[in-house]
């Protein structure tokens, strides 16, 4: 009997060690899966899309412009900032509305266009340590046919060789300067994608004359920054030099430093 028992007992603590052993290998599978999940999402570009209710606009009626922020199948409803910057083709005066969050990755703004002609608007869209700007043409009431063909000269709202840092231009390649915390920090956009890996560089200049270049270094994909104090306040102008491949550009803004 003592046998016996010593035997049972023997069974039993192999059992439940093999249990113990089989939790613990399925819970490292899962950690491990959820990880691998995790890593993925994070490779995983933010995706936006700009639409309008109604699609159909008139002049001097209340527009909804909305910004559709996804993440692969996600809805991100968690983004730090989405701003909405609108113009009318062929002005130099730029909108700026920030956007409130609506819930299922829905951000928007209530806007009136107050006469009719072709409009621009972009969604200037920060989450999860990622920036993406795409922007849309409006036609805002019946858009003539001169209008239509004009518009290929003149992308970008001034007719002059002055780039504006928004406009379309012919590489496609769109700009976002902002000076923030003793730096210059510049996201550039080609198409829908960050433009990564580039080699970008700040002209800056007032009205002295006097130019200095800074070498700016890439941290998230497409986005790069260089410390710049400036010498006094008042009105810089700032020109993005950016160079990839054959691809060769600049784009000009003013910055003003109080």
């Amino acid at each position: 009997m003592r046998k016996l028992g010593f035997l049972l007992l023997i069974s039993t603590i192999f059992v439940v060690l093999s249990a113990c052993g089989s939790e613990e290998g399925n819970n490292a599978s899962n950690n491990d899966d959820q990880q691998n999940s995790e890593e993925n999402q994070e490779l995983q570009a933010i995706e936006v899309k700009i639409k309008t209710v109604p699609e159909t606009l008139k002049p001097e009626e209340v527009t909804t412009i909305q910004a559709k922020v996804t993440q692969g199948s996600e809805n991100v409803n968690d983004a730090q900032e989405v701003e909405f910057e609108i113009w009318k083709k062929g002005s130099e005066d730029h909108e700026k509305m920030m956007a409130e969050k609506q819930g299922k990755g829905l951000y928007s703004i209530q806007h009136t266009f107050d006469e009719k002609g072709i409009y621009y608007v972009i969604a200037h869209v920060t989450a999860r340590d990622m920036h993406n700007m795409p922007q849309k043409k409006l036609n805002v009431g019946n858009v003539s046919e001169s209008d239509e063909k004009s518009e290929g000269h003149d992308h970008n709202g001034s007719e002059n060789k002055e780039e504006h840092s928004h406009g379309d231009r012919s590489d496609g390649v769109a700009v976002h300067l902002m000076k923030k915390e003793g730096k210059l920090m510049v996201h550039l956009q080609k198409g829908e994608k960050p433009l990564a890996e580039a080699k970008v560089r700040f002209e800056v200049w007032k009205n002295d004359g006097k130019h200095k270049y800074i070498d700016a270094k890439e941290g998230k994909q497409g986005e790069y920054a260089a410390e710049f104090k400036a010498d006094s306040t008042g009105t810089y102008k700032v020109n993005v030099h950016y160079e990839k491949g054959e691809l060769h550009g600049h784009q000009k803004k003013e910055i003003e430093i109080k």
